[in-house]
């Protein structure tokens, strides 16, 4: 049972404020790649800070057993960010952003094709908007405004099919684990996943301008450790169900920044399209159903 949503002002503060910061991630990137740095150095710097970050600032008590589990799913999770940071990296970030906002419904539908939810209507309408608004941002766009590489929008998708997996998997198997021990135990392991991964590819030459280190450094400490903490003190306060209602603002928020910093545009279509995905989102996180909540 999910239990009944919460109003309180304090709690939803800190939802939309960390939608906000998880919005910014996609900004940060862009303007990292625009200094010479890869995907790769990126993200390792990122994670590596934050994790570091976590364990200064938290000192979390973790027990030996939630060690392992831990770490393996901060390493699964160099996978959808990956998949997400290299399509950030081939397109615009408000078009991949809106590719990557149908997670829960992808996150519903496979709940249900491996049982662990019963079929509802409610939840294959949803994905089939959701579809349907996807392809229009897809198919929208003209030159130059709202452009969508294929690749792109590909790698986009399967950041949120990895991602669906991701949690599904991840539910059952940090049971019990404080979520801020969870969240410094993710950012060390995917901290060692990619700079062990991208050193392997040879993206971690570090020849980028000194300036990208400032926006690296921001989407550690404000887009991870400030926002995975917001948000599970908002949760807490307001609950699961009106959480993720809240969080599909992060979408909103990386259309707007995008727009104010790059001048990145959708198109009319593409617009009515990222509308027609978020009402699919957040009808398939009404309450009615359980979720799975492993942190971002």
């Amino acid at each position: 049972m999910i239990p009944a949503v919460r109003v309180d002002r304090l709690g939803i503060v800190l939802v939309i404020g960390a939608s906000a910061a998880f919005g910014a991630n996609a900004i940060f990137a862009k303007l990292v790649y625009e200094r010479g740095a890869t995907v790769g150095e990126f993200l390792s710097v990122r994670f590596c800070v934050a994790a570091l970050a976590f364990w200064v600032v938290l000192r979390p008590r973790v027990a030996r057993r939630q060690v392992a589990p831990g770490l393996l799913l901060g390493l699964a999770y160099c996978g959808q960010a990956g998949f997400y940071f290299t399509a950030v990296s081939l397109q615009d970030a408000s078009v991949t952003s809106v590719f990557q906002s149908v997670t829960p419904a992808v996150v519903a539908v496979t709940a249900v094709v491996m049982g662990r939810e019963r079929p509802r209507f409610r939840i294959f309408a949803a994905i089939a908007v959701a579809a349907a608004g996807t392809a229009l941002v897809g198919l929208g766009g003209g030159a130059g405004v709202g452009h969508v590489v294929p690749l792109g929008a590909a790698l986009a998708v399967a950041s949120s099919v990895w991602y669906a997996g991701y949690l599904l998997a991840g539910d059952r198997i940090v049971a019990g684990i404080d979520p801020l021990i969870l969240g410094c135990l993710i950012a060390t392991g995917g901290g060692i996943g990619f700079a062990v991964g991208s050193a392997l590819l040879g993206q971690l030459r570090f020849e980028f301008d000194a300036s990208a280190w400032v926006f690296m450094v921001a989407s550690a400490l404000l887009s991870t450790v400030f926002a995975v903490t917001a948000v599970m003190a908002g949760m807490k306060r307001v609950g699961p169900s009106l959480a993720g209602l809240l969080q599909s603002f992060e979408t909103v928020a990386t259309i707007a920044y995008a727009y104010v910093i790059f001048g990145e545009r959708l198109t009319p279509v593409q617009v009515a399209g990222a509308a027609i995905v978020l009402v699919a989102v957040v009808a398939v996180q009404l309450p009615g159903r359980r979720r799975a909540t492993v942190s971002p």
